[in-house]
């Protein structure tokens, strides 16, 4: 059932933007509160009002944003907000998250129609990416067991991982990228955690990543891949980079 907030002064938590014909999620939001929305013109909000001692900041609350997002993305495209987003009515909504941000809101909900989120982790087998490093490198594996050189080695080690963490992330990219629409890396080039980037798909491409991702990984024995998602593109929709 569709519906859209009633008139009110009290602040509201908000979840996403999305279209004003999109099915409101089930079940209660954070705090326990209705989620309805709010509409103006092309553009909606999914909100629900706060209790007056404010928005509550335990794990449950951000749980409850987190799954009526996702309900929400299920049904529809949305544009998730970050938690916590919240403003002091209605009219703030309207007049301080909509309005401004109009253009940008729209062209997002367009842009990310029929597209969704994987998280891409990429870390090493600590001993075996180590052991691969000593023997790509005779002269480093002859400082091994010195205690004099210990110090030498371990700074040479961790800069070789270093080095190769940089040529295996732009490799795995590399190979998921005829199946990827946009790509947003968080961090990279670790000694031990290689990548970590969110991936824009198609929605029901999800497989096909993972499928081209382990076969990379085949031929990377120290390589340790791990894929979350499908999830609502939360990495492709921060109105903050628009301010």
């Amino acid at each position: 059932m569709k519906g859209t907030a009633s008139p009110q002064t009290e602040a509201l938590h908000c979840y996403a933007a999305c279209r004003p014909d999109i099915t409101l999620p089930e079940g209660p939001g954070v705090a326990g509160a209705s989620v309805s929305l709010l509409a103006d013109g092309p553009v909606a909000i999914l909100v629900s009002p706060l209790p007056a001692e404010g928005e509550p900041g335990d794990p449950e609350s951000l749980a409850a944003h987190a799954r009526v997002v996702q309900q929400a993305f299920e049904a529809g495209v949305v544009a998730p907000f970050r938690f916590p987003t919240i403003v002091a009515s209605d009219d703030e909504t309207v007049h301080e998250l909509v309005r401004p941000h109009r253009d940008w809101l729209l062209e997002t909900l367009d842009r990310l129609e029929g597209l969704e989120e994987l998280r891409l982790r990429v870390r090493y087998d600590e001993d075996a990416a180590v052991a691969e490093v000593l023997a790509a490198n005779p002269r480093l594996a002859k400082l091994r067991g010195r205690t004099d050189t210990a110090l030498r080695l371990g700074e040479a080690i961790v800069a070789e991982l270093r080095h190769q963490a940089v040529q295996d992330s732009q490799a795995i990219l590399a190979a998921v990228r005829p199946l990827i629409e946009d790509a947003m890396v968080d961090a990279v080039g670790g000694e031990r955690d290689v990548l970590t980037a969110s991936l824009l798909i198609h929605r029901g491409r999800a497989q096909e990543v993972d499928d081209a991702a382990e076969r990379w990984a085949a031929e990377r024995p120290p390589v340790q891949i791990q894929l979350l998602g499908p999830l609502p593109p939360y990495s492709f929709a921060d109105m903050e980079k628009d301010s």
